[in-house]
C-alpha cells in the first residue's frame, strides 16, 4: 500500500468555511511509488464534504490523466483534473506520452521535475529528502540519474521540447514549468507564446530549486504566465505575499503541493497555507481570486 492514512485536525465544518469552492492545483495522492497521505478516491470523499470545486492531481512518476475514470465524478463536484510530468519514467520530453495524456483528458503538462537538470544540480539526486519509499520497493535498484534539460548545448530550445509544446497546441491544457531553471523557462514560455499555447503556469517560484526573484517573476507574468505559489516544505509566507503584492494577485494561484505524509492531510496543508498567507495581510477577495477565480480561468471552467 502507498497510503499512510493521516487524520484531519479539524471539524469538517471548519474546512468548509475556508475551502468551499476552491481548486487545489497541485496534490500528490496514491497510487504512487512513494508514501502518500491519502488516495484519489479517499480524498474525493472529504473534498466533497468540504465542497471543493476540485483538485489537480500530480505525480512525478506516472500520468494521473485517466484517473477520472475511477474517481467519482458529478456535475456538482468535486471535479478531478489529471496531468502528466515529463520525467524519465514517462520517457522525458516525450510528445507521444503527452498526446496520450491529452487524449485521456490531462489538464496540465508539467516539464521535468525530479529529473530536471536544475533539480539534480540543487539536490544532488533525482528525488526529494521528504520522500518515503514504499516497503515493497526496498529491494529494487535504480538506474543512474539521467538529467533532463530543455536546452541544447548551444543554449537553444531542444527540438523535443518544441514538439511537446506543439503537441499541446489546441488542447487548452496548461503548460507547467516544473523544476526547470529560469533561463530554460524563459525560452520555453517564449516558444509556447509563439505557437499559441497560452495557458502557462510557473511552478512554485519560491522553492529551493526554482527560487526566482520578484523581478524574474514579474518578467514571466509580463509574458502572460501565472505564478503558482505553493505550500512547499518550510515555505516563507511573508516572502510569498511580498511576491504576490509585487506582481498582483490577478496573476497568481495558491496550491497546497501536498500529499507528503509529513505535511499532514491535504485539507490541513491547504487550510494552514491560506491562513499563513492571510496572517501576512492578504485579503479575502485576493484569496478567492487565487484559489477559485484564477484556477477556474486557467482550467477553462470559469
Amino acid at each position: 500500500m502507498s497510503i499512510n492514512a493521516v487524520q484531519l485536525k479539524r471539524d469538517i465544518l471548519d474546512y468548509k468555511k475556508k475551502l468551499a469552492g476552491v481548486i487545489d492545483m497541485q496534490i500528490h495522492l496514491a497510487p504512487d511509488i512513494v508514501q502518500r497521505s491519502s488516495s484519489e478516491t479517499i480524498f474525493e470523499k472529504v473534498a466533497r464534504e468540504t465542497q471543493y470545486f476540485g483538485w489537480l492531481s500530480k505525480c512525478h512518476h506516472l500520468t494521473t490523466a485517466g484517473r477520472q475514470l475511477i474517481v467519482p465524478q458529478s456535475k456538482d463536484g468535486p471535479h478531478f483534473f489529471g496531468s502528466i510530468a515529463l520525467n524519465n519514467s514517462i520517457g522525458g520530453l516525450n510528445p507521444y506520452a503527452v498526446e496520450v495524456a491529452l487524449k485521456l483528458g490531462a489538464s496540465e503538462v508539467w516539464m521535468p521535475t525530479l529529473d530536471a537538470q536544475n533539480h539534480i544540480n540543487s539536490f544532488g539526486q533525482a528525488t526529494l529528502p521528504t520522500f518515503k519509499p514504499l516497503e515493497t520497493h526496498k529491494s529494487f535498484s535504480s538506474p543512474p540519474a539521467k538529467p533532463i534539460t530543455v536546452l541544447d548545448s548551444s543554449g537553444a530550445l531542444k527540438e523535443e521540447a518544441k514538439q511537446v509544446v506543439e503537441t499541446m497546441k489546441g488542447s487548452e491544457a496548461i503548460l507547467g514549468t516544473g523544476h526547470l531553471s529560469y533561463i530554460e523557462i524563459e525560452q520555453l514560455i517564449d516558444y509556447a507564446n509563439k505557437v499559441g499555447v497560452n495557458h502557462t503556469l510557473i511552478t512554485h517560484p519560491e522553492f529551493r530549486v526554482t527560487n526566482f526573484s520578484k523581478e524574474q517573476q514579474m518578467r514571466l507574468v509580463d509574458k502572460g504566465s501565472y505564478l503558482e505559489h505553493c505550500a512547499t516544505t518550510d515555505y516563507n509566507a511573508r516572502l510569498i505575499v511580498e511576491n504576490i503584492r509585487f506582481v498582483g494577485a490577478s496573476h497568481c494561484i495558491l496550491s497546497s503541493d501536498s500529499g507528503q505524509t509529513q505535511k499532514g492531510h491535504p485539507l490541513d496543508a491547504f487550510y494552514d497555507f491560506i491562513e499563513a498567507i492571510q496572517a501576512e495581510g492578504m485579503g479575502e477577495e485576493e484569496i478567492q481570486k487565487m484559489t477559485i477565480d484564477n484556477p477556474k480561468k486557467l482550467l477553462g471552467v470559469a
